[in-house]
Formats: structure tokens, C-alpha cells, sequence
């Protein structure tokens, strides 16, 4: 099962770049290190900064205990919702010299070394992962492996529970 460094199920994680209630803009971190998103409502939980395949997250997503039950993987549009093209978090996957970081607000850094997240999403035999770099979904094999021979990407594991606007 996939947990954050450190933690238990039932553990916060050092998810959140903020201390715990203090606002980075829209996003607010909570004291069990979670992220609530002021303007969707929605509560997000960063898993760890390690390449992570499809089954382990649904799998980490839909047992995660910390700051209570109910989590689940997200959709490709909630993830959408928190791009924002002018911050980063993270270093971002790095390739051939170059870090290509998640566009998201810094509240996000427990990204780490990813700019991918999977959804819950499923497509035949592939799996639909969100690219923050790129800002769209794309599927691909469930262990991370990209299409067309290229090299694996680097892929994180999001939790979100609430409903979305």
C-alpha cells in the first residue's frame, strides 16, 4: 500500500507547503495535512513523492483514513480545475537535463519529483494520468509506462473527497 514517508494510514503526511490553516491564496492547509480548495469546496490529499501505478493509488486513495473516510481518485476536470500556469510545485519529472514541474500552486509541492497524477479513470487496459506540465490527461499503461515506446513517466497518486461544484 502506498503511504507517505513516515506515516501511517491513518497519519498526516507533510502534504501541504503551508502550515497547517494558513491560506496560499484559494488553498487552505489543514492541520491533518490535507488541502481545501476555498473556491471548489473540494479537500485534497497529496500521496507520496514516488512513482506510483494506477492500482496502488486506487488502492492508497480509497483506504486513506487520515483526516477522516470517504476519499476517492479524481477526476481528469477536478484536476484540471487546479492548474494554474503561473506557479509551480515540485521539481517536476526530469528528463534529459531538464525538470519539467507541476503547474500547480506551491500548496501542491508534495508533488515532488512528478508532474503527472492519476484520475480514477479507466480506458480498456490503460489508465487516464492528468499531466500538470502540459495541462491534459492522456492515457496510458497502468504501471506509468507512456505510448509509443516513450520513457515511463513519473506518476503521483492525489486523493479528493467532496463534490464538486
Amino acid at each position: 500500500m502506498l503511504r507517505a514517508p513516515g506515516a501511517t494510514n491513518g497519519s498526516p503526511s507533510s502534504s501541504a507547503s503551508s502550515a497547517p490553516g494558513t491560506p496560499s491564496g484559494r488553498y487552505v492547509a489543514q492541520a491533518c495535512g490535507s488541502i481545501l480548495d476555498s473556491t471548489t469546496n473540494l479537500e485534497w490529499y497529496v500521496g507520496p513523492d514516488k512513482d506510483t501505478s494506477w492500482d496502488d493509488a486506487v488502492s492508497w486513495a480509497t483506504s486513506l483514513s487520515t483526516c477522516g473516510t470517504g476519499w476517492r481518485m479524481p477526476t481528469a476536470d477536478e484536476l484540471k480545475a487546479l492548474y494554474d500556469a503561473k506557479q509551480t510545485a515540485g521539481t517536476g519529472y526530469f528528463r534529459d537535463g531538464q525538470h519539467y514541474p507541476a503547474k500547480l500552486d506551491p500548496a501542491f509541492g508534495g508533488i515532488g519529483g512528478g508532474s503527472w497524477v492519476w484520475t480514477g479513470k479507466t480506458q480498456g487496459t490503460q489508465a487516464v494520468g492528468y499531466n500538470f506540465f502540459t495541462n491534459g490527461p492522456a492515457p496510458m499503461a497502468k504501471d506509468g509506462a507512456a505510448p509509443g515506446g516513450l520513457p515511463r513517466f513519473t506518476t503521483r497518486a492525489f486523493a479528493v473527497r467532496g463534490t464538486p461544484p
